[in-house]
């Protein structure tokens, strides 16, 4: 659960060196939420983690790395979209696709549904205004990297006949952005309080809609 920035610390001595560069992500977003992207600095994530500023230095090199991870950590990660078990030559081919999209929308709306993901978002989207360059990382080290692999997927299903031709990184996109807009309707803006919808049905609905379109099957 994502919580503020806290006022005290837990003694060093604690604090287990493995743990240490999630411990230091944690701090980080707490910071970058509160303070900004812009006005946020090292100094202030390493009071919040409890450890000194030269400890940052031994997991990331500045603040872009270290936001990069930050927006890393809240995502979803490719390996937990399981993308590769679907492009692998040895994978079967009866409803592959179907199947797999399924497992990526539960897996990416989880995420954006979670506090953590939810107050990301909305500091970069107010940071990006003023400060486009944030935005602009974020597109390019983090969305793309993830967009790509799933567009690997649209491309790899039109060339065995799985969907007609399409635009793999707009089918992607498009994808991705339904589950990303219905999250963010429905836990940020009150959504589920006024059309309350589970989980199984916003998957299973946004996916065949995908999938099917809404124009009714011609005989």
């Amino acid at each position: 659960m994502f919580t503020a920035p806290s006022t005290a610390h837990a003694p060093r001595w604690q604090r287990r060196p493995d743990r240490r560069p999630e411990e230091i992500l944690d701090a980080a977003l707490r910071v970058f939420v509160q303070r900004g992207l812009h006005k946020a600095k090292l100094e202030e994530v390493a009071q919040e983690a409890g450890i000194s500023k030269g400890t940052i230095y031994l997991y990331f090199k500045n603040k872009e790395e270290l936001f990069v991870a930050t927006a890393r950590r809240v995502m979803a990660s490719i390996e937990e979209l399981d993308i590769e078990q679907y492009l692998a030559p040895s994978a079967t081919t009866e409803a592959r696709l179907p199947q797999l999209l399924r497992q990526v929308a539960q897996t990416a709306y989880r995420h954006f549904c979670t506090p953590s993901y939810l107050a990301f978002f909305s500091m970069l989207a107010a940071e990006a205004r003023r400060y486009p360059e944030w935005g602009e990382l974020y597109f390019r080290r983090v969305l793309l990297e993830v967009n790509h692999r799933l567009a690997a997927v649209f491309e790899h299903a039109v060339q065995t006949g799985e969907c007609r031709t399409v635009d793999p990184i707009l089918a992607a996109r498009a994808f991705a952005g339904m589950f990303l807009i219905m999250a963010l309707s429905q836990e940020h803006l009150g959504g589920k309080k006024h059309t309350p919808l589970s989980e199984r049905k916003v998957i299973d609905s946004l996916t065949d809609i995908f999938l099917h379109g809404i124009l009714p099957v011609r005989q």
